[in-house]
């Protein structure tokens, strides 16, 4: 599907009033890119973003080049940057480098103050546009490492890859040194076919959300964030 169709499908949908976002990054991430995919619920915003047609980010990583927090970094950004500056260091390169040639995307891309700001059948709504709008397009995509801050857009994304012959070989969930919240990690393994012989294998990760819990810094969570960092970086840099 070319850029141009994903962005005619949204601009085009029930929820678009609403205002959307779609790419985080630059609009060459959705053909070309690291194979890390940070794959988020849906962008933040209320009334203010009604009428906000936001196709991609062309001067680097929104979490990077943007500020949301009235000219500054807002948690989420901070955190995000502090994921992918880990990632980074155990990759031996540029943090703004990795960040800026990965593709980040929400799997809702309609503006909310939050997920209940949705009515019932607005929620109904986005869940349908995404089952519809990903399968395909994800498998096109084809990132090597997905990660969410979400159990919606990891699910979708588990589901996607079982539906399309997918094996799920390792599955993980431990706490993350937060109280009762965990991490998950599911390392999927493909069936290459004749029409797509260079299919790879897919590493998930999901994460708390990263605005509401600074794992980043925190010492009870070190261990485990250096962990997930060095399994991430290990799929990236596989030939």
């Amino acid at each position: 599907m070319p850029l141009e169709d994903a962005v005619e499908i949204i601009r085009n949908h029930t929820l678009a009033h609403r205002g959307w976002r779609f790419l985080y990054t630059p609009a060459d991430t959705f053909y070309n890119h690291n194979g890390l995919m940070f794959f988020g619920l849906n962008p933040k915003g209320g009334h203010e973003a009604i009428g906000i047609e936001n196709i991609s980010c062309e001067n680097g990583n929104a979490f990077r080049v943007e500020f949301w927090n009235n000219g500054n970094y807002n948690p989420l950004q901070i955190q995000v940057c502090g994921l992918y500056l880990r990632i980074a260091q155990k990759m031996n390169i540029n943090r703004d480098t990795l960040m800026d040639n990965s593709i980040a995307a929400n799997m809702v891309p309609f503006y909310s103050d939050g997920w209940d700001d949705f009515n019932h059948e607005e929620q109904n709504l986005a869940m349908e546009f995404a089952a519809q709008f990903w399968p395909d397009l994800l498998m096109q995509v084809a990132p090597r490492v997905i990660i969410c801050i979400s159990p919606k857009p990891y699910d979708l994304s588990v589901q996607i890859l079982t539906n399309n012959q997918y094996v799920m070989a390792e599955e993980i969930c431990n706490p993350i040194g937060w109280g009762n919240d965990n991490y998950e990690v599911t390392y999927t393994m493909s069936h290459m076919t004749s029409e797509n012989p260079k299919r790879q294998n897919v590493l998930l990760v999901r994460l708390p959300h990263l605005s509401r819990f600074p794992v980043m810094e925190r010492e009870q969570s070190k261990d485990v964030i250096e962990a997930i960092t060095k399994r991430i970086a290990k799929e990236l840099m596989l030939p």
